[in-house]
C-alpha cells in the first residue's frame, strides 16, 4: 500500500489549482459532519451516494488506507483513495482473484490490443 500512497501524494503534489480542488471538495464530501476526520461509516456512506460499488473494493480497503490507524481517515489518506478511484488503480489478479497494492504483471499485448481491459497478474 505503501507505493500506491506515495504515487498519490506524487500526483497530488503535481496537480493543478483546479485538480488540486476537486480532491479537497471528494474529500468535503466524506467528510459529512465536517470535523475534518472520515469515519468508516462515513467512507461506506459516500461510496454508496456516488454510486460506487463497493464489491469491487477489498473489504478492508479502509483499514488499509488508515496508515496511522487512529479508525479514521485523515487528508492525505483520503488522498489515496482518490487517486485509487479516479485513476483506475483498484485492481484485481485475473488469476487468483486477489486485491493487488503493489508491483503485478500485465500483459503487453491485452494492452495494446484494448486499453480499457488488461490481463493482470500478481505475483504470487
Amino acid at each position: 500500500m505503501e507505493e500506491v500512497r506515495a504515487a498519490a501524494m506524487a500526483y497530488y503534489a503535481n496537480m493543478s489549482i483546479g485538480q488540486k480542488q476537486a480532491v479537497q471538495d471528494f474529500y468535503k464530501s466524506l467528510d459529512a459532519n465536517g470535523d475534518g476526520m472520515v469515519t468508516s461509516q462515513e467512507y461506506l456512506d459516500a461510496l454508496r451516494k456516488v454510486g460506487l460499488n463497493q464489491t469491487r473494493f477489498p473489504s478492508n480497503l479502509f483499514q488499509l488506507l488508515d496508515k496511522n490507524n487512529d479508525g479514521f481517515l485523515d487528508f492525505e489518506e483520503c488522498v489515496t483513495l482518490y487517486y485509487m478511484i479516479t485513476g483506475q488503480r483498484i485492481i484485481s489478479c485475473d488469476g487468483c482473484g486477489s486485491f493487488m497494492l503493489g508491483l503485478h504483471f500485465l500483459c503487453v499485448e491485452c494492452y495494446r490490443v484494448s486499453k480499457d481491459k488488461t490481463f493482470d497478474l500478481c505475483c504470487s
